[in-house]
């Protein structure tokens, strides 16, 4: 430190815990620049202090524009430090982690200023002081008591020993003893527990629509339907459409059994939403190492935000997903109800992330940022999940596990058991697979490549993976999406990227879920895709980047009746079936143990 500083430290110490510090641990020397020019070690740290925090506040903007390879910060109320990036917190809580082989997920910061909003950022559990800056509360998780209370201490017990738990309720758990699944009384059981207590006027129920008939999330909204009408309460269902076309009346009596079709209430979500703030930039640049920068709109539809509701019931299947790793809980809300920005750019942020990645993972960035928008936004909706664990062989579902609550916590058990249920390995990578591909269930290939993003990571490269899909008419859910997918094509996560960059392509940059969609329905180039369709032509197939096959052809040749789950021989050949690829993940063994 230079002498004439030194001096001065009285000047500028913040208090005199400050002022000691200093005092004993600098050296001061005549000249600063001088000293450093004749050692030639290098600077590791620059620190300054200010007695006018408007000239500080202009010198930190200054500088941040003057060196945008370092990082400029705060550590006290009156100081500006100058570090290397990757000197700060949360690269050395990376490091620390890594070395003693502990996920980030599993690892808790606390702090105060700007040089923590990093580290409360990456870490699995961040929590900022009650006196800490704006900007660390808002990258924080949890916000405790000040230094003066023993807020550490206040976080501790009760996010890590679980005391104080408050109003809410105990997590109901019910795992199947045997393959065959919980029965619907059992279920049963367990949903009327999870009312137990409560005073209520008014529900809103946010199942999943007919795409995921087989997540027994339509036996559980009539239960609750019913047996709340029972009771005179007011019941309201809002299926979590997201992009997906509204359910049928057929489709609708088929899932959710007697309630009123009328009843439904029709999410749209370009028109439908409230936005409730933003997932800063900052905080999704370093979740996804860099990656994206770009902050993201949190929106719902507006009724999740209607007071009137006492109780706001999410249920839905956790399985393996291409875009956040393993579905459901906060997914249901942010985009099965939520608004286009938060669709969009979710599903780009996956894609750019990379979605082997991500694929039956748990703390994915984009389920970083569903919990970030759950924690900010809407810890004070009274927000019930209850989420399924299912199989559905030969079409029948079985519950392999409930698990109900109002917090977290349901969701990572439940994804525990979905990794054990619905993760297949194979041997080896598959030369051939066929994938079948339910009518009722599978009319577009919006949702039809459920067969390509969940058989990818068993796919050998120069594979042939064969569609059977016979209720596919359309590409797109919608006629906007669909014009989009016959305008650019399914043809590799560098092309797409490459189209979504020109200028002149804004319908796609408008469109960032569509962008993410054709990446993940392409192989890039790894194995041949064939659609066997009935009501789309050859050349239409042809023109979105796969190969096209007669249905009837090759339905004749792998019949999707007579083939059983798994290896099958066909004419002397090995072929892997799977009669519904929206229940399961399928990962090359060994090509997982060589990433291991």
């Amino acid at each position: 430190m230079s002498r004439a500083m030194y001096d001065q430290a009285e000047v500028y110490a913040a208090n005199p815990h400050s002022l000691d510090m200093i005092l004993r641990l600098r050296t001061p020397v005549p000249d600063l620049k001088e000293y450093l020019a004749e050692k030639k070690e290098g600077v590791q740290k620059v620190q300054m202090f200010f007695r006018d925090m408007e000239a500080r506040a202009v010198a930190m903007q200054e500088l941040k524009k003057a060196f945008p390879d370092l990082e400029v910060t705060t550590s006290i109320v009156n100081n500006i430090e100058i570090n290397s990036k990757e000197a700060t917190k949360s690269v050395g809580l990376k490091k620390l982690a890594d070395y003693l082989q502990i996920d980030m997920a599993e690892t808790m910061a606390f702090g105060d200023d700007l040089n923590d909003v990093t580290i409360l950022a990456a870490a699995g559990i961040g929590v900022a002081m009650g006196n800490s800056c704006p900007e660390a509360k808002e990258a924080a998780d949890h916000v405790t008591s000040d230094c003066d209370h023993s807020g550490v201490a206040e976080a501790i017990r009760k996010l890590v020993l679980n005391e104080k738990k408050g109003p809410k309720m105990n997590d109901i758990y019910r795992i199947a003893e045997n393959e065959t699944g919980l029965t619907q009384e059992e279920i049963r059981e367990a949903l009327l527990q999870s009312l137990e207590g409560r005073e209520l006027k008014k529900v809103l129920i946010l199942p999943p629509d007919f795409t995921r008939f087989h997540s027994n999330a339509g036996f559980i909204t009539n239960v609750y339907y019913h047996t709340l009408k029972e009771r005179g309460v007011q019941v309201d269902v809002l299926p979590a459409l997201g992009t997906h076309v509204q359910v049928s009346e057929e489709q609708w009596k088929a899932m959710f059994g007697d309630i009123p079709y009328e009843e439904m209430l029709v999410h749209n979500w370009r028109t439908d939403v409230v936005k409730l703030g933003e997932v800063p930039g900052a905080y999704l640049s370093d979740i996804t190492e860099g990656l994206w920068t770009d902050s993201v709109s949190v929106e719902v539809n507006r009724r999740v935000m209607d007071e009137s509701y006492d109780l706001i019931i999410s249920p839905g299947q956790v399985v393996p997903h291409e875009v956040i790793g393993m579905s459901n809980h906060a997914k249901n809300l942010f985009v099965g109800v939520g608004g286009s920005e938060m669709i969009n750019r979710s599903h780009m942020v996956g894609a750019v992330y990379g979605m082997e990645r991500m694929m039956g993972r748990d703390y994915t960035p984009v389920r970083k940022m569903f919990d970030y928008g759950v924690e900010h936004f809407l810890k004070d909706r009274p927000l019930l999940f209850v989420l399924t664990v299912t199989t559905a062989p030969g079409g029948n579902i079985r519950t392999h596990g409930l698990f109900i609550g109002e917090g977290r916590e349901c969701l990572t058990e439940a994804v525990k058991l979905a990794q054990e249920k619905n993760i297949d390995f194979v041997e080896h990578g598959l030369k051939k697979c066929v994938v079948y591909l339910d009518p009722s269930e599978f009319k577009s290939t919006w949702l039809g490549n459920k067969a390509v993003y969940r058989t990818r990571m068993a796919m050998a490269d120069g594979g042939e993976l064969i569609i059977l899909a016979p209720g596919v008419e359309r590409f797109g859910e919608d006629d906007q999406v669909d014009a989009l997918i016959r305008k650019y094509g399914y043809r590799g996560r560098l092309h797409t990227l490459e189209e979504f960059r020109k200028p002149e392509n804004t319908d796609l940059q408008d469109n960032m879920g569509a962008a993410a969609h054709l990446i993940h329905g392409s192989s890039d180039g790894r194995f041949s895709i064939t659609y066997a369709v009935k009501d789309i032509t050859k050349e239409e197939i042809e023109s979105v980047g796969f190969c096209a096959a007669d249905y009837d052809e090759m339905a004749a040749k792998y019949d999707p009746k007579k083939l059983r789950y798994g290896y099958n021989e066909v004419d002397g050949e090995e072929i892997y079936f799977i009669p519904n690829p929206a229940l399961g993940l399928w990962i090359n063994r060994e090509k997982f143990a060589e990433e291991a």
